[in-house]
């Protein structure tokens, strides 16, 4: 069980962004269908509307954190939450993935 992955451009070339591999990322595949040209979402609880999670800009330790149970993905900041949301980075089929993960250790802890 696993999640498959896809090249996306962080800025979607519609909206101006180019091949250049500072504008490429792997992304799993619902994120990338789920984003299709956004770059900016709404933060559900202050309204605003923030640019998204950029992974060759921002640090994802400074925008999100692991839910105790490892099943969930949790924004730090407006723009975490907004890309939590708008990419629903914690739909059904994503935490199910995750559960496999968690349970099965993967990846498996060092034993030595």
């Amino acid at each position: 069980m696993g999640g498959r992955l896809t090249e996306d451009h962080v800025i979607p070339l519609r909206e101006g962004g180019t091949d250049d591999v500072d504008n490429l990322c792997w992304c799993c595949w619902w994120c990338n269908v789920f984003k299709g040209l956004q770059t900016a979402a709404p933060d559900l609880r202050t309204g605003r509307t923030v640019p998204l999670f950029h992974p060759r800009r921002d640090r994802w330790e400074e925008h999100f954190r692991w839910s105790r149970d490892g099943m969930q993905i949790l924004g730090r900041t407006a723009m975490g939450r907004a890309s939590v949301e708008a990419l629903r980075m914690n739909d059904p089929d994503r935490m199910e993935t995750r559960r496999f993960w968690v349970t099965h250790r993967v990846p498996p802890r060092d034993t030595t």
